[in-house]
């Protein structure tokens, strides 16, 4: 039952990577980039400054400056995306069951991401999906960590004194 398991989680993540790679770089808007110079791309899809998007989502869910779907889509779609990456890098990735590997893996991926996106015109450099992303997987991981998520799993527990599966 064990192997089945596995192997039913290892199809699922590569299919999970196959439609992230799908939607983050092959199903992607260019924002006209073929008609702008770089660096006018660069200016018009990026943002540098943390929360600025965040925050304008935020707002327009009060003001209704924008239809509710848009800013609903925006964070929650950015939040969903990697959860999934919070439940199966531990399962699949002993080292990632550190809340600290996990959260310097993810930045890295994430960012290696936006700059992806960036450089070829696929998408837009925004920290605040960096964020949003980060968030996500840690969501993940907090279910990952549930006594009855790892049962369901067949995980085995980590003996704090000695370091080694119980």
């Amino acid at each position: 039952m064990k192997r089945i398991i596995k192997s039913i989680i290892i199809l699922s993540f590569i299919v999970y990577i196959a439609v992230c790679v799908n939607l983050l770089f092959l199903d992607q808007r260019t924002f006209g980039a073929s008609e702008i110079t770089y660096a006018q791309y660069i200016r018009f899809s990026s943002n540098f400054i943390p929360f600025r998007t965040i925050w304008s989502y935020v707002q327009a869910l009060f003001t209704g400056s924008l239809p509710l779907n848009i800013p609903i889509t925006n964070l929650g779609g950015n939040l969903i995306a990697f959860l999934p990456m919070g439940l199966y890098l531990p399962l699949l990735f002993r080292r990632m069951r550190s809340v600290k590997a996990l959260i310097l893996t993810m930045t890295i991926m994430i960012l290696g991401v936006e700059s992806t996106q960036l450089i070829t015109k696929t998408g837009s450099f925004d920290v605040d999906d960096i964020i949003l992303n980060v968030s996500g997987s840690l969501i993940g991981y907090w279910i990952f960590r549930w006594d009855w998520v790892q049962k369901l799993l067949f995980v085995s527990k980590e003996n704090p004194k000695r370091g080694k599966a119980a």
